[in-house]
């Protein structure tokens, strides 16, 4: 898991569970994000579930790799708007 220097420490609090859970679990530090940024560097969850709630799906996909086939950019914004839809209630 790759986070931010705000939270790697948080996550890194779930490593003594990996052998219970059957998993490899590395977090890697991407240091600071500077919320103001563009592109990859101001990248969080906090903006993309954002642009979900917004229903802004062209600025959500911007931020997704590029690599990812159209549909599955598609099939996970809308899988985060049933999330959201769900927590709300």
């Amino acid at each position: 898991m790759v986070a931010g220097s705000d939270q790697a420490n948080d996550y890194k609090k779930f490593s003594k569970y990996t052998a219970e859970w059957g998993v490899n679990f590395l977090v890697l530090n991407a240091g600071m994000r500077i919320n103001e940024s563009e592109g990859i560097e101001g990248i969080s969850g906090t903006k993309m579930r954002q642009y979900v709630r917004e229903g802004n799906y062209e600025k959500f996909k911007e931020d997704l790799p590029q690599a990812l086939n159209e549909n599955i950019k598609l099939l996970t914004f809308k899988n985060i708007q049933k999330s959201l839809k769900r927590s709300i209630k």
